[in-house]
């Protein structure tokens, strides 16, 4: 079984199988959606500790962990129409949807298109619609990156570097979520990661959700706003002192979609990490909290 629960597989109308893990039990359901590049194991330090409260699931995108590739069409919109496939054979009842980075998007977007079942919305330092310069982003640095990406893992070199990301921001964090139980899970997460995340598929899937970025998320754009009606909430990195928050666009454009937001709320993480979900778990895990004990008493 793997790290993050037990397996289950959604076949879609294409016929592609997508892999997800449950774990954990109760009325309320956490769902959670990866950044790009990312799998299901992205959320191995907060996962184990939501499965103490709310039943949680945790998925592959396409070409991620264990679900089947898909390079044809890797924009929003088939982003989208495949989280809610999984969303809808894994969830029964009001479900929490858990989303980071450009699967903050996804995750909105979701709740947007079938908003029924949808209690409430966590955005873990998301990539947003909002944001010009990261519309505008397309090419340059980040574009040599994935790709030298898929070159390490045609050499066979990437299994040694996949997991290290989480090894790194895990040893900087003092976070004392972290117990025993949860960093046995999460050793076992981080082997997943070398197996499934180190080869030439994931890395060829991770440039062309790239590739398709900058077209998806302008389209995302201009039929939005894609605000959410359930409560949300943004959860930002700490990248800039505070008399210098009107210049980080990103915050910016976070705390702009909570004020939009008809029950919104936006809070910072104390470190400057993209990945708040590894070096600050509790933050996201208390968040996700208050969300679940408010749809149980909804």
């Amino acid at each position: 079984m793997p790290a993050l629960g037990e397996s289950h597989f959604v076949q879609v109308d294409d016929g592609r199988r997508l892999h997800f893990c449950v774990a954990g039990s109760g009325p309320v359901t956490v769902f959670f959606e990866a950044g790009i590049g990312r799998s299901r194991n992205t959320w191995a330090a907060v996962a184990p500790l939501v499965a103490r409260f709310a039943r949680i699931v945790t998925y592959d995108r396409a070409g991620h962990g264990l679900s089947d590739v898909d390079l044809c069409d890797r924009g929003l919109d088939r982003l989208i129409s495949d989280h809610l496939a999984v969303r809808n054979a894994a969830v029964d009842g009001p479900c929490v949807v858990v989303g980071h980075s450009y699967g903050g998007p996804i995750t909105r977007g979701g709740a947007v298109r079938d908003p029924d079942d949808v209690a409430g919305v966590v955005l873990v330092d998301e990539v947003s619609e909002l944001c010009d310069e990261l519309v505008g982003l397309d090419g340059g640095l980040t574009d040599a990156v994935y790709q030298s990406r898929l070159l390490l893992a045609r050499l066979r070199l990437l299994p040694r570097i996949a997991p290290r990301l989480h090894n790194r921001l895990l040893r900087d964090t003092g976070d004392e979520a972290l117990d025993q139980q949860t960093a046995q899970v999460l050793a076992e997460a981080i082997t997943e990661v070398r197996a499934e995340d180190g080869g030439v598929t994931a890395a060829k899937t991770l440039v062309v959700e790239w590739e398709q970025y900058g077209e998806s998320i302008r389209d995302f754009a201009e039929t939005g706003p894609w605000i959410p009606e359930a409560p949300l909430v943004e959860i930002s990195s700490n990248r800039v002192p505070e008399d210098k928050l009107a210049d980080d666009y990103i915050a910016q454009s976070h705390i702009e979609t909570a004020e939009r937001a008809e029950r919104g709320k936006h809070v910072f993480a104390s470190t400057s990490s993209h990945y708040i979900q590894l070096t600050e778990p509790s933050l996201v895990v208390d968040e996700i909290r208050l969300l679940v004990e408010s749809a149980l008493v909804a």
